[in-house]
């Protein structure tokens, strides 16, 4: 029985298909771009570019390469600002508000509001957590000049409705339009 010789491979044989490992500045800083011009997610964004590495391994990469780490902090808050500009375009966008049924008269759709409200809260949560001092809902205030007191906004806010329904409801018992004591 004849036995077949294996011939070595070549460098370029031998040189992985898939997914690069190695940190570049440069696939580092396309990465970052991407990001920060960008509303969609890291997963998402290494399909869309099959040339980058996985999201493991650009997680590893921000623990291994501190440059990268700072650079995809910026782009990050810079993906803020992208969703907070997107939130008032699509709160803007009133394209679809108004549709027409069978026999040609106009309806609101209900439905494309509720995407639309949904898409601006979606929008407004990434956006709280990738840059959280800019666009958090709570506040640090200083008490004293010494301490500092955690303020929800998001609470405050509910309580100010709250107080508002109230008084609103008041006036319409009564019939006047002035808010009551209480």
């Amino acid at each position: 029985m004849a036995r077949t010789v294996k011939k070595p491979k070549t460098k370029e044989e031998k040189t992985k298909a898939g997914r690069p490992t190695d940190y570049t500045a440069e696939l580092a800083t396309e990465i970052c771009d991407a990001i920060s011009q960008s509303d969609k997610g890291l997963i998402r964004l290494c399909e869309a570019n099959p040339h980058w590495p996985d999201r493991s391994t650009i997680l590893r990469w921000l623990e291994l390469h501190k440059e990268f780490c700072d650079q995809y902090t910026h782009a990050r808050e810079n993906q803020a600002h992208f969703l907070v500009d997107q939130t008032i375009e699509i709160a803007d966008d009133s394209s679809q508000d108004e549709l027409l049924d069978k026999d040609g008269n106009p309806y609101f759709n209900k439905e494309y509001a509720r995407r639309s409200e949904l898409r601006v809260k979606a929008r407004q949560w990434a956006a709280e957590r990738l840059a959280p001092k800019k666009y958090g809902t709570k506040i640090m205030q200083l008490e004293g000049g010494e301490k500092p007191v955690e303020v929800n906004v998001s609470d405050a806010r509910s309580r100010l409705i709250d107080k508002l329904t109230k008084i609103a409801a008041t006036a319409s018992d009564t019939g006047s339009d002035k808010p009551t004591d209480g």
